[in-house]
């Protein structure tokens, strides 16, 4: 089964049809959309800036960039805990830039959606 990711309704993390990381573990809603967004953009290195921007849309304090360490920290730590890193799942942090990386066979439930989704305007277009 592998990897599969949601992050549509609730956040969490499942290995083989067990959760190994469910919502309340992200602790708060940063982390949250923390580690959905570096999902949805884990085919590129994301800048700090970006992801404070994200954070916090409305309101950036002077000490952002505090905050975001310590909540890369804790993501970093999360995945490291469950041994996600065996299997394929990774995240970096290097010169300001943060990515998430899933496995070839990774399973993400929006992208699935999404997916769905397209082959049935297909099947209505084609019938």
């Amino acid at each position: 089964m592998g990897i599969r990711v949601y992050v549509t309704g609730r956040v969490a993390v499942e290995v083989d049809g067990q959760i190994v990381i469910d919502e309340r573990r992200f602790r708060g809603k940063q982390g949250r959309m923390l580690f959905a967004y570096l999902v949805c953009e884990r085919s590129r290195p994301v800048a700090k800036e970006e992801l404070a921007s994200v954070l916090w849309p409305d309101e950036q304090s002077d000490a952002w960039e505090a905050a975001l360490s310590a909540l890369t920290s804790r993501l970093a730590a999360l995945l490291a805990s469950e041994g996600l890193e065996d299997l394929g799942m990774s995240f970096s942090r290097q010169f300001g830039q943060y990515q998430l990386k899933l496995p070839s066979d990774g399973w993400v439930d929006i992208e699935a959606g999404n997916s769905a989704l397209d082959r049935a305007e297909a099947a209505v277009r084609n019938n």
